[in-house]
């Protein structure tokens, strides 16, 4: 199985996420003081070689799920502010709110690294879905995701740099696009969705053109 571990030997939330069709269980908690989670998106044209300063080395690439990180355990996050850099010497600075989930979207700011902070909503059920969607695409002021093949709407209005999330019965195929104002954008396979899973699907726009892919959403073991 794998876990979804706050803390090794802590009081937490601690689901464990196995494949599909084996079990699930949920131990309900809390976050321990001044902890929080922080995982990195890389929206930009090429690969990402991350340093953070309170975490291990972090690979970004740029093909669907490798944009995505998984979650790092942050101690002693509260009031800090913390630091990442690349091999090139870009460097980002953010601060992390205690007991929450955070998503760090890496940009291009000119000749420069730049980022965009998103706390991320967190809700969990074990016996259904949880699907997220991020509009990571600078050039979508407002993205939509529809269900095909009818268009039913899964998310509306979802600003750029902002994310939605809404748990979901399991189903064994699903189809989805994204909208993008005027942008055709291609639709996206989302396969099988398992209870108890998390995903998520990203709308970025890597060059200009907006894309979709699906991540699952896990947290990196912890290390004190």
């Amino acid at each position: 199985m794998r876990r979804w571990a706050l803390a090794a030997g802590m009081v937490a939330a601690i689901a464990f996420v196995a494949p599909a069709g084996a079990q699930i269980a949920l131990y309900e908690g809390r976050l321990p003081e001044g902890f929080a989670f922080v995982r990195f998106a890389n929206t930009t044209t090429g690969p990402l070689d991350l340093a953070p300063a309170f975490t291990d080395p972090v690979k970004l690439g740029t093909d669907g799920a490798s944009r995505i990180s998984q979650y790092r355990v942050v101690e002693g996050a509260a009031g800090k502010t913390l630091t990442a850099t690349t091999k090139d010497g870009g460097t980002v600075s953010f601060q992390l709110a205690a007991g929450k989930f955070h998503t760090f979207l890496l940009t291009e700011g000119g000749a420069r690294l730049a980022g965009k902070l998103v706390t991320d909503v967190t809700e969990y059920n074990q016996l259904r879905s949880k699907l997220s969607f991020y509009n990571a695409a600078s050039t979508c002021p407002t993205a939509s995701l529809l269900l095909e093949p009818a268009n039913q709407v899964v998310f509306s209005a979802v600003a750029t740099a902002t994310m939605k999330t809404r748990s979901i019965s399991p189903v064994d195929e699903a189809r989805v696009h994204a909208t993008c104002g005027a942008a055709a954008v291609p639709s996206l396979d989302l396969g099988e969705l398992n209870a108890g899973a998390l995903y998520s699907v990203w709308l970025m726009a890597p060059g200009g053109t907006p894309v979709t892919f699906m991540a699952q959403d896990f947290i990196a073991p912890y290390q004190r």
